[in-house]
């Protein structure tokens, strides 16, 4: 479940960092 927390929080960070950039 920890994992699973992880890769969500990444993914979050990531998608906010790309539409930063469109």
């Amino acid at each position: 479940k920890d994992q699973e927390q992880f890769m969500r929080q990444l993914l979050y960070y990531l998608g906010g960092f790309a539409g930063g950039i469109p």
